[in-house]
C-alpha cells in the first residue's frame, strides 16, 4: 500500500476493504470490487528491433486502452470474450484464469 499525503500534511495509508492474504478459493470473489476492461497492446516490431526488451514495445501513450467504466461482479455472467473488430478470438470464464 502506498502512503498518500492528507490535507493536514501527515501520511495515511491508501487502502480500501480488508486484507486478502491466504484466503480460501471459495472466498476469493468476495474480495473483488469490480472489473475494468483493459487491452494489452504491443508493438512487436519495435520490441524485437531493440533486443527483445518488452518495455520498449509497450511504452506508447495509447498502448493500454482502459474502460470505459468498472463493472461489479453481479453485473456480468463470468464470461470474458475478447475480440478484434467484433470477431471473438477466445472465450473463457473468469474462473478459468
Amino acid at each position: 500500500m502506498s502512503a498518500i499525503k492528507s490535507f493536514s500534511g501527515r501520511r495515511a495509508r491508501d487502502s480500501r476493504g480488508k486484507p486478502a492474504i491466504n484466503i480460501d478459493k471459495a472466498a476469493a470473489m468476495d474480495q473483488v470490487a469490480g472489473f475494468v476492461p483493459v487491452s494489452d497492446v504491443s508493438d512487436q516490431a519495435r520490441q524485437l528491433e531493440r533486443s527483445g526488451q518488452w518495455v520498449k514495445g509497450k511504452s506508447f501513450p495509447d498502448f493500454r486502452p482502459t474502460g470505459p467504466l468498472p463493472v461489479t461482479p453481479d453485473e456480468i455472467d463470468g464470461k470474458v470474450s475478447p475480440g478484434f473488430d467484433g470477431l471473438g478470438s477466445q472465450t473463457q470464464t473468469v474462473v478459468e484464469f
